[in-house]
């Protein structure tokens, strides 16, 4: 009886042995090389839509849900789009339910100074818990924030953290800081200079902007613009946020919703324990999700590449020039505007800073880690053009605004001795460690640049 336990035991473990062999060699010769089961759950965290399975940074959870948001941006006169009310993600991180908490009495005047009071639901920035319009007083500092998603980010990781720097800053010491996002994802110039015009003409004052962007300036428009006909000066995604979509368009967008969704749910169902440890199950889970990650990508170019009923040029944006490059163009809107912020801060009495945002794909910029070389880069990705000719334009610019009196950071290099887990995803975002070190050296900036002490004196002007 013995015997024929053991034997069926060693038969058994045989065949499982045999199978997980299997599985090893197909993921081998799918992947082009081999694979662990570690690296699989790795790959499955990333897709899986509960919080507490993803990576643990507080960073990667709010990189997610901005990049899911900005399918629920809503057109805006001004400003290209901003997130609907609804889009607001505030209470996913902290487990909390609800409205965003108002301030409806913290804001005395008429008007929009009075209406728009919300946390930034009704300006489209609903990630603020505090209004974004208010007036300047001696006792405290108001910091507006500008940039696309890596500036979003970075008030909602360490806003706090950056606001008790600020406030022991000598020209700040003692004031009470109110760190504010006007920041939205994918947003590029003039999208900043235009939120800081849009702010200011309703009556919201600030006494400090920072500006954190340049990577979605060089980015994005050779992907998502240029190739299908739109201005690059224009928002990303234009031609499909004004597209009248046609049925087939309309059936495209939900199954991409399921896929996705489906997706999601085979990622959390597969990691189960010991089905999450077998390289048999996942070559198959991988083989799955190959399927769909390929059937995603099918559906999203075909939603970029959405035919608009009416297609001008007024719709589409100015055309560049014969044999402008849309990159440079781009770094010369970038630099105009960052002028055009400057000038208009000082005017109003101000402090401004310009930062020029790191990121992985500048060559020598940070030495990767193995976990950034498996989840935050790849050699093909599509941004990687424009960063890599783009990123030498943006440092020359940068550098010749310094020049005409722009304080600006560059911090492409920021990141260049640091060996750790920096980066989140092969985009452009920062774990909560890579936040602090921005922080860091946006405080040490500041603190160099000779900070005159925050007066009512311009709010007055006004």
């Amino acid at each position: 009886m013995l015997k024929k336990l053991l034997f069926t035991t060693a038969t058994a473990l045989a065949v499982v042995a045999l199978v997980e062999a299997l599985g090893a060699v197909s993921l081998r010769l799918t992947e082009g090389s081999w694979v662990g089961w570690r690296t699989l759950e790795a790959r499955r965290a990333a897709l899986r839509p509960e919080p507490e399975l993803r990576d643990d940074s507080r960073a990667a959870r709010r990189a997610r849900q901005i990049r899911g948001r900005h399918d629920e941006g809503v057109l805006h006169p001004y400003l290209g789009y901003v997130l609907h009310p609804s889009g607001d993600a505030s209470n996913d991180l902290d487990g909390s339910s609800g409205a965003p908490a108002r301030e409806s009495d913290a804001v005395a005047g008429e008007g929009f100074k009075a209406a728009a009071v919300t946390a930034g639901d009704a300006l489209g920035f609903p990630d603020n818990r505090q209004p974004l319009i208010q007036r300047r007083s001696a006792d405290k500092l108001l910091v507006g924030v500008f940039g696309g998603s890596v500036a979003n980010i970075f008030v909602d990781t360490v806003g706090e953290r950056f606001a008790d720097q600020l406030a022991g800053l000598d020209a700040y010491r003692g004031r009470d800081v109110s760190v504010l996002s006007l920041a939205a994802g994918g947003y590029k110039q003039p999208q900043q200079l235009m939120a800081l015009n849009y702010l200011l003409a309703l009556g919201g004052e600030l006494d400090l902007v920072i500006v954190i962007d340049g990577f979605n300036e060089v980015a994005l428009p050779p992907h998502e613009l240029v190739p299908h006909g739109v201005s690059p000066v224009y928002p990303r995604s234009w031609r499909t946020l004004v597209a009248e979509r046609d049925p087939t368009l309309l059936r495209a967008t939900g199954e991409l919703l399921v896929v996705r969704r489906r997706r999601q749910q085979r990622a959390l169902r597969w990691s189960a324990p010991l089905l999450g440890q077998s390289l048999f199950a996942g070559s198959l889970w991988a083989s799955l999700d190959r399927r769909d990650g390929r059937r995603l990508a099918e559906l999203e170019t075909s939603l970029r590449d959405a035919s608009l009923i009416v297609e001008s040029r007024q719709m589409l944006g100015p055309p560049l020039p014969s044999g402008v490059d849309p990159v440079a163009a781009m770094v010369d809107v970038w630099a105009r505007s960052s002028l055009q912020m400057s000038s208009l801060c000082e005017g109003l009495g101000i402090a401004y800073l310009h930062v020029l945002q790191p990121n992985q794909y500048v060559p020598g910029s940070k030495p990767l880690s193995d976990t950034e070389r498996r989840t935050a880069f790849l050699a093909d990705h599509a941004y990687r053009p424009g960063v890599l000719a783009g990123y030498p334009l943006l440092r020359r610019a940068g550098a010749e605004l310094s020049q005409r009196g722009v304080a600006f950071l560059d911090a492409t290099d920021l990141f260049s001795d640091a060996a750790q887990t920096l980066y989140v995803d092969d985009c452009c975002h920062f774990n909560p460690e890579g936040n602090t070190l921005l922080a860091d050296a946006i405080v040490d900036s500041l603190r160099g640049s000779g900070l005159p002490a925050p007066t009512t004196e311009a709010a007055a002007r006004r």
